[in-house]
């Protein structure tokens, strides 16, 4: 019984170090993601503002979305500007999409429809919502954009039209943001790998600690209680 509690509580020393590693893990990752994902979104929609303007320009003239000419064209040549842009998309005011331009066409439908689909929450951003709502204070300052990630891909929109309001309809851009997710994942290899070394060092001091602590002064008692009940007085000071 006493040795398991002893193990327990090392256990819980050794959780205990890396608590902070982790908790320095997590900050550090949303904090580089709160960086760059609207960094990445601003400029998408610095490319699509140009192309915003001229479709206004176009609908005003022409009465309509549908009635537009060489759509597509200008959006594959918008698109071969910009590095990493997976599909532009013009719909309809109800999601409908009127002209395409993407490197997966078939998968862009399913895509747009998850706009509107509720963000999924992770687990630590739930853990980070009770901490929150604790202490009256967000542990972290929340990524401010208008855009939503949708798998690998970051989705910006663009209302058509000259009421805002009341579109004519939408412009999507959906960029690839595969490369801060290899960034993310480079980050956590090296936290996770220095929380390995950090619990291997904790559990060598802990095994020291132990030995010193605990088990030579149990080991020193049950040697003296020994020669004790010998009435052996040799060793007792």
């Amino acid at each position: 019984m006493k040795s398991r509690f002893l193990a327990f509580f090392m256990l819980a020393l050794v959780l205990l170090t890396l608590i902070p590693f982790l908790l320095f893990g997590i900050l550090s990752v949303r904090t580089f993601e709160a960086r760059l994902l609207p960094e990445v979104e601003n400029q998408t929609i610095n490319s699509g503002l140009s192309l915003q303007r001229r479709l206004n320009l176009a609908i005003a003239f022409s009465g309509g979305l549908e009635s537009l000419r060489g759509v597509e064209e200008t959006l594959d040549a918008t698109r071969s500007f910009s590095a990493g842009m997976e599909f532009l998309a013009l719909t309809d005011p109800d999601g409908e999409i009127l002209y395409l331009s993407a490197n997966d066409p078939d998968s862009v439908a399913e895509t747009l429809s998850k706009l509107t689909d509720p963000a999924p929450m992770a687990m630590a951003e739930r853990l980070f919502g009770a901490w929150e709502k604790v202490t009256g204070r967000p542990l972290f300052s929340p990524i401010e954009m208008s855009g939503r990630r949708v798998g690998n891909l970051l989705l910006s929109s663009l209302p058509l039209g000259r009421d805002p309001g009341s579109p004519d309809g939408f412009l999507h851009a959906g960029v690839n943001i595969e490369v801060i997710d290899a960034l993310t994942r480079d980050i956590w290899f090296d936290i996770v790998t220095v929380v390995i070394a950090v619990a291997l060092v904790a559990i060598e001091f802990l095994i020291l600690i132990y030995a010193a602590l605990i088990i030579r002064p149990l080991w020193m008692i049950e040697f003296l209680t020994a020669r004790l009940l010998v009435k052996d007085l040799r060793f007792v000071p």
